[in-house]
């Protein structure tokens, strides 16, 4: 990996998104351990720990918002990932674009798993049903960007030819 990989213009974005339990916050981690690539959450700002949830819709626009994706710009690598279920919005996607100035290739993927019922259970054990029936339809209403559906870390990587040293080899 190049060692210079942070402090670089980001050049490809790699957008990765599903409904909840789908493994995507685990294969976006895998991709960061394998090659570097600086991770993005989009919980870090929607569903924060230290902080008050903010009262805006994903795809809305906010000041606050703005402030939270640009002050990390200069944390994005070569190749960067923005990962959660907020990324599926062409809305949301837009912001990022915009407040990153980015000019870049945008890979989107959509993970779907076949193990989704028991990792929701595992997450969701009191009233699963219920807890899927809100947080897929939420989904629904905002997924609207198209991405690849893959279900493993190996099939975006295959899918984009990144090569030992993290560079995308995709034909564009």
């Amino acid at each position: 990996m190049d060692k210079d990989n942070r402090r670089t213009e980001c050049k490809n974005l790699i957008i990765i998104t599903g409904v909840s339990c789908q493994g995507k916050t685990h294969i976006a981690k895998e991709l960061r351990r394998r090659f570097g690539f600086y991770l993005f959450h989009t919980d870090w700002f929607y569903h924060p720990l230290a902080r008050e949830i903010p009262k805006i819709w994903v795809g809305g626009e906010s000041k606050d918002k703005n402030e939270f994706i640009g002050i990390r710009k200069n944390l994005f690598t070569k190749t960067t990932i923005i990962e959660g279920s907020h990324i599926g919005s062409k809305e949301e996607l837009a912001i990022f674009v915009r407040e990153l100035g980015f000019s870049g290739a945008i890979y989107i993927f959509k993970i779907e798993s076949e193990n989704i019922k028991e990792w929701f259970q595992n997450k969701h054990p009191e009233k699963t049903e219920e807890v899927w029936n809100r947080i897929n339809s939420w989904f629904n209403k905002i997924y609207n960007v198209n991405g690849n559906v893959v279900s493993t870390v190996e099939e975006i990587i295959n899918f984009l030819n990144i090569d030992e040293d993290g560079n995308i080899c995709i034909s564009r």
